[in-house]
């Protein structure tokens, strides 16, 4: 007799989790996804999804992602393919063996779990949390519970750091560098081990060195193998780099250390905006990665907005050379950059006083006897024509010095009028 087998797959929108900033609201729903085959699997995960409030194409690649973190969104098996799984797990060769075996171990274990991948009666659970989230990152930690048949708690935890604008995921390097052996300084100087209190309802924060182990101290954060795991949290004001270690026995047991504590450290675009570790003026991101320096930029002095971009093409489309632009209060900046690889170097900086702009316009299309030079950079008085011909300053891009340089403006003919599709 032949058996068909179906298999269900499907979810549901739970409850929303909202970042408190309404100008950039960030909206996380909890979707619950079922498994299930009839007789065999009967597998149920509550999984964080984005909503609304980053880009699309970040969103549905987070998303994505995400699913492969907990069980019955994790399944990509067609139904064939799952059964054949389970014939493999149990050496069975069809239906029929496969639910004498488990009938089988039912006599002699008492109990059998349909659907879990831990079988034999043991149980697992899932969880997540958001433990840090903002405008360009989140953080999620993702843990595990697995009570052995007759056993003890096994505990597991991942964290998970996504930048909002790309979807990428974020490892320990891109918001720190620092040696191993001073970041165990710093945790021994100023860090703290932190404890659940069940008679205050609150978190108790205790001296770092006086619950942990000496040689697990030397995997903190580095290593994929290594015994632990680094998230963030913000504790009262301050926010917090914290370690999870997963080493030490049955419980997970968590150390952390202020950012502040940490400042000369840190690399990440987004803290150092909090501490205002660029410098003071814009000159001080000469040298800096433009793919990782963020939106806004807060300097000593001021900060600064980005407002746009755009690529250098010359020969055959070469774009090895790029302009972004941010603006502040008084002035507007153009940054210019060389792509390397995935890393864009900025080279040089422009500063043009937005006193400059009244009346007239930046442009990039211009012309001169030669003809048209994407290269060359121009204030114009603002016209209503097709071709801008009043001529204030202009500046070419230098790709071999990195720089911007003067041009004198009666070596441009014209500017094309962004406003006729030019």
């Amino acid at each position: 007799m032949r058996k068909t087998v179906f298999l269900l797959f499907m979810f549901s929108v739970i409850f929303a989790y909202s970042q408190p900033n309404e100008e950039n609201k960030i909206v996380i729903d909890t979707v619950e996804f079922h498994f299930k085959f009839k007789s065999i699997a009967d597998i149920t995960s509550f999984v964080p999804q984005i909503k609304s409030g980053i880009n699309p194409v970040a969103q549905k690649k987070i998303n994505e992602d995400l699913q492969s973190y907990f069980q019955a969104s994790s399944i990509t098996q067609d139904s064939v393919a799952y059964v054949k799984g389970l014939f493999k797990e149990f050496n069975v060769e069809n239906l029929e063996e496969y639910f004498e075996e488990v009938e089988s171990i039912k006599e002699w274990r008492g109990e059998f779990t349909i659907g879990n991948p831990y079988y034999f009666g043991d149980e697992l659970e899932e969880s997540f949390k958001i433990e840090y989230l903002s405008e360009n990152l989140l953080n999620i930690g993702i843990s595990n519970q697995i009570l052995p048949y007759g056993g003890q708690y096994q505990f597991f935890f991942e964290s998970i750091c996504y930048d909002l604008r790309t979807g990428n995921k974020l490892d320990f390097g891109d918001f720190f560098s620092v040696s191993k052996e001073a970041l165990n300084q710093s945790l021994q100087e100023s860090g703290y081990w932190f404890e659940w209190n069940n008679e205050t309802q609150k978190t108790d924060k205790k001296p770092f060195g006086l619950y942990h182990e000496e040689y697990i101290i030397d995997d903190f954060v580095f290593g994929k193998e290594a015994c632990n795991h680094f998230y963030f949290n913000k504790l009262g004001n301050e926010i917090y780099l914290m370690i999870k270690l997963k080493c030490v026995g049955k419980y997970l047991m968590d150390y952390g250390i202020s950012l502040e504590k940490l400042k000369p450290h840190i690399e990440y675009f987004e803290f150092k905006n909090l501490f205002q570790l660029w410098g003071k003026t814009a000159n001080s991101l000469i040298g800096q990665d433009y793919s990782k320096i963020g939106n806004e930029i807060v300097f000593e002095d001021y900060s600064i907005k980005h407002i746009g971009g755009y690529l250098l093409p010359k020969d055959s489309f070469d774009t090895d050379f790029g302009i972004a632009e941010y603006w502040s209060a008084e002035k507007r900046f153009l940054l210019f950059y060389k792509i390397n690889d995935s890393k864009k170097t900025i080279t040089d900086i422009l500063e043009i006083d937005k006193k400059e702009l009244k009346n007239r316009k930046l442009t990039e299309y211009c012309s001169t006897k030669n003809g048209f030079d994407s290269e060359i950079i121009a204030i114009v008085k603002d016209s209503d024509t097709e071709f801008h011909s009043k001529i204030i300053k202009a500046w070419k891009t230098n790709r071999k010095s990195g720089k911007f340089e003067k041009v004198s403006n009666r070596k441009i003919t014209k500017c094309g009028n962004e406003n006729y599709g030019i």
